[in-house]
């Protein structure tokens, strides 16, 4: 009998360790799209500054991710990505801590795009990057148009998302504003350099690189970010 309950413990055992492992499969199987990936692998500087006598400039990007949902704009989420300071031009620098925004996508996104905005900011103080990331999460209320547009048309993010997507698929530098401010106001204690959208297709599996344009107004700050996107 001691045999017996023995045994019958040990094949208990044996399926419990056999459905754990089934259920790890299972979760390490990803269905295609139900996760956004937005890595900032490099920045390119055609040319930087940083003001007179203040040195090379410290870039850092703002980079915000959404998609439209049933109830209008989600935030997907936020990240803030500080590059090696440039030591001559043109060069390539690489971020110096993390720089990957990463999110499961919730069941309530309707919407198969993603839209992935970039804020290029030369850090001085870093009031201006606390501002602009804050500003990057209330969606409902900042506005997009697109950078020398003969015609501006404001619009919001979800707004974007579902109408024709075809101008934003390649990326396109934006001028933003919210609540009746331009976000460059915002960034006061740094310096504003550029904006740039980008949207993206996460039906199926997809991993695209993407390269922004981000130039500052006096095109002194000449930089392009480049993108790695997977879903």
């Amino acid at each position: 009998m001691a045999r017996q309950a023995k045994g019958k413990r040990r094949r208990k055992g044996r399926l419990r360790r056999k459905r754990s492992k089934e259920a790890a499969g299972a979760l390490a199987v990803r269905r295609p799209g139900d996760r956004l990936s937005v890595d900032v692998r490099a920045l390119e500087l055609a040319c930087g500054h940083d003001g007179f006598l203040r040195g090379e400039p410290e870039p850092v990007l703002v980079v915000g991710a959404y998609a439209l949902a049933a109830d209008g704009c989600r935030v997907l989420g936020r990240a803030v990505v500080r590059l090696q300071r440039p030591t001559g031009y043109p060069c390539t620098v690489a971020p110096r801590g993390a720089s990957t925004l990463e999110h499961v996508m919730p069941p309530e996104i309707t919407g198969a795009t993603v839209a992935v905005l970039v804020v290029a900011i030369e850090e001085d103080s870093g009031r201006g990057v606390q501002a602009i990331y804050a500003a990057l999460e209330r969606a409902a209320h900042l506005l997009v148009w697109a950078t020398g547009a003969e015609v501006p048309v404001l619009a919001r993010i979800d707004e974007l998302l579902a109408g024709d997507l075809a101008p934003w698929l390649p990326g396109q530098p934006v001028r933003l504003m919210l609540e009746g401010t331009d976000a460059s106001e915002l960034a006061r204690g740094d310096d504003w350099v550029a904006a740039a959208l980008v949207a993206f297709d996460r039906t199926g599996r997809h991993h695209d690189e993407r390269r922004l344009p981000l130039c500052s107004d006096d095109g002194r700050n000449d930089w392009t970010a480049v993108l790695e996107l997977r879903a």
